[in-house]
């Protein structure tokens, strides 16, 4: 195997970890977190209560956009959205393959893609998602294609073939972070990796993988003999997300609360854990549950069901380098632990009675999220006026 040189920039980025190493240690002895090293891999070990305690969110409404009271071209459901570097909000149709824009103020825009084969246009069941990578254009992708839109909607050509995965997100142009799969084995003995990787786009050939950041074996489904179902609360899953301000890549198993804080470059990374203990409903509380939650087929289920809930629900990525951990409290039921950037429990996060953040996208001003409201969705927008160091300019 060759062996490299390191760069100057190598070495001083390595003195920089080294720093930011010693900084962690002495700022965690006075705060009641304990640390160690296992395998080379520095550990933060958190205490069960927040560092800063509880905070009750103090909320603003800045944005609704209801169809219902616009000229949109019909009322739709929209189970993903994104909000563009210009401020437009995208709202994704998956019906008709098609994404509806509308402004900062809410008004109504436009809408580009559409159900089909043709250029601009995807499959039923394939995968859809944006990217605003390259400056000036929305990249929709999804169908082995990326379709490619000026800002106006205007359909400017393809990429193709593109090798798309259920989760991306673009770097650059010419490469992105992925989940993907691999199997191994054959027949009954067959199973499945699924894998957190950096991948390099090549155009012409096979893409390259330049290196994985974490993998895990035969997760997103409960299986018992030949029988199987998923939910979010009990099943196996391996949870990530990229964060542009600190340049990192979170993963975490939910079955532990254990979250891996892994260096975009692949060469360096730390855990942060606090103690916890998944929870085992009762035979009524999962019987009430599921009844409610799967209707007809409860009784299938309940007869697969694991004993113990898995321990976490997502992680989501906060301003300014922070990450949200969704720790399962109860069937149908989560916490927002907030840990800065370096492991470290501050707070609690706890919304107005009533709403919930199970499906937010967190950004530098609050939150957006969708609603529901009888025949239809609606998108809102929230400012989060009470924690200035995370949402705000402190």
């Amino acid at each position: 195997m060759k062996t490299r040189k390191k760069s100057k920039h190598g070495i001083l980025l390595s003195f920089c970890s080294v720093l930011a190493l010693l900084f962690l240690l002495s700022s965690c002895k006075k705060s009641g977190i304990t640390t160690e090293i296992i395998n080379g891999v520095l550990h933060v070990h958190n205490p069960t209560e927040p560092l800063k305690g509880t905070i009750d969110l103090e909320l603003e409404e800045t944005l609704r956009i209801d169809l219902a009271e616009l000229q949109a071209e019909d009322l739709f459901v929209f189970l993903r959205f994104w909000k563009g570097p210009l401020g437009n909000v995208y709202l994704y149709d998956w019906t008709k393959k098609r994404v509806q824009v509308f402004d900062t103020n809410g008004d109504y825009l436009g809408a580009f893609g559409r159900l089909g084969q043709g250029p601009g246009e995807f499959p039923q069941y394939s995968s859809f998602s944006l990217s605003f990578i390259k400056e000036g254009e929305i990249w929709a992708i999804g169908g082995g294609k990326i379709a490619r839109f000026d800002m106006e909607r205007n359909f400017l050509g393809e990429i193709r073939p593109f090798v798309g995965y259920s989760s991306m997100v673009f770097l650059d142009e010419e490469s992105y972070l992925a989940e993907r799969n691999e199997w191994e084995g054959e027949g009954r003995d067959m199973y499945s990796w699924t894998i957190i990787s950096h991948i390099e786009r090549v155009l012409k050939g096979q893409d390259k993988i330049l290196f994985d950041y974490r993998k895990a074996k035969d997760v997103g489904m409960v299986k018992k003999g030949n029988s199987a179902f998923s939910d979010d609360w009990a099943t196996p899953n391996l949870f990530w997300f990229y964060d542009e301000y600190k340049k990192r890549v979170f993963t975490v198993l939910n079955t532990e609360y254990k979250i891996s804080a892994h260096e975009l470059n692949g060469e360096n990374f730390f855990v942060f854990d606090k103690a916890h203990t998944n929870v085992s409903p009762s035979p009524g509380e999962l019987e009430a549950f599921l009844k409610e939650d799967r209707k007809n087929a409860w009784e299938l289920i309940f007869k697969l069901y694991p004993d113990e809930l898995c321990a976490i629900r997502n992680i989501k990525c906060l301003p300014k380098g922070y990450v949200a951990v969704y720790v399962i409290t109860g069937l149908g039921s989560f916490n927002i632990d907030v840990y800065d950037p370096e492991g470290r429990f501050l707070y609690v996060l706890n919304p107005p009675q009533g709403l919930s953040l199970e499906w937010a996208q967190f950004n530098d001003f609050g939150f957006a999220l969708r609603e529901e409201k009888e025949d239809r969705d609606v998108y809102v927008e929230y400012k989060i006026k009470n924690v200035p160091e995370i949402f705000g300019n402190e």
